[in-house]
């Protein structure tokens, strides 16, 4: 048998659609709520007729959040517009609007976000549409991905860590559950390349480089030029000639002699 509970707290969201609720692994009370208008708010559960705090998100709707497992005051948002956001609540009830701290910058729309348990800066995520893999960013690094599992043919519709962060495992829309172990990601990073140039309308040149390639190539001392090849006098004949007279077929036998053996 089961027992049916009675319904303790209840708030209203507005008008919108709630796409995702997460509920603060620091604080039973505080649930944050994905809303279809493209904002996050934040609840209280001793107080359901009035959000704390109201977050202009994203740019469409938003489709999930997860709180961060140690720190108690970040929360992640991600949505229609591919990018994930990692928000600072900890002025919540002040005037100050809550922080963005960091955004990553996806290729498609993004279904699921969690947080990689032991690792503050890393979190997965899987796209709502086009994109099959399950990427692992460090949110210090904002537009590669950390490390990324690619067994999916399909779209992840989920995506769960174990206590040991080590293994993620994933369900898509293939009809397949993978348990997939951290040390057998792709790591886009290391087929990146390791510096970009572009040049400019204007004759500017911009150069991005590598702090590895820094570190094992520009600290090294540059060599110096070679020595200026030594100039030597022309003959006075070949001073005398004209272009036209040098070009013509009609150049003696012997002209063709001396420049044949002209020192190089």
């Amino acid at each position: 048998g089961f027992t049916v509970k009675r319904l303790q707290h209840r708030g209203r969201s507005d008008i919108e659609s709630v796409r995702d609720v997460q509920v603060n692994p620091h604080s039973s009370y505080q649930f944050a709520a994905a809303l279809e208008n493209g904002c996050v708010q934040i609840w209280d559960t001793r107080n359901t007729s009035q959000y704390e705090a109201y977050i202009t998100a994203h740019q469409g709707p938003v489709f999930t959040c997860d709180w961060h497992p140690n720190e108690r005051h970040w929360l992640a948002s991600a949505g229609r517009d591919k990018i994930i956001k990692v928000w600072d609540l900890r002025d919540r009830h002040s005037h100050l609007p809550p922080q963005e701290i960091h955004a990553l910058h996806t290729i498609a729309s993004v279904a699921r976000i969690k947080w990689r348990p032991g690792n503050p800066y890393e979190l997965a995520s899987c796209a709502l549409l086009l994109d099959f893999n399950i990427h692992v960013w460090d949110i210090r690094r904002p537009y590669i991905p950390f490390a990324s599992f690619q067994e999916h043919k399909d779209v992840a519709t989920g995506i769960v860590w174990q206590k040991d962060s080590s293994y993620l495992v994933s369900g898509a829309k293939d009809n397949f559950l993978y348990l997939h172990h951290f040390a057998d990601a792709h790591r886009p990073i290391e087929s990146a390349p390791p510096l970009g140039l572009a040049v400019g309308c204007r004759g500017h040149v911009a150069l991005a480089v590598s702090d590895e390639i820094k570190r094992t190539k520009f600290t090294n001392p540059i060599p110096p030029p070679p020595p200026p090849r030594p100039s030597y006098p022309q003959p006075a004949f070949f001073r005398d000639l004209t272009p036209a007279q040098i070009a013509a077929p009609s150049v003696s036998s012997d002209l063709m002699l001396h420049l044949r053996h002209f020192p190089p």
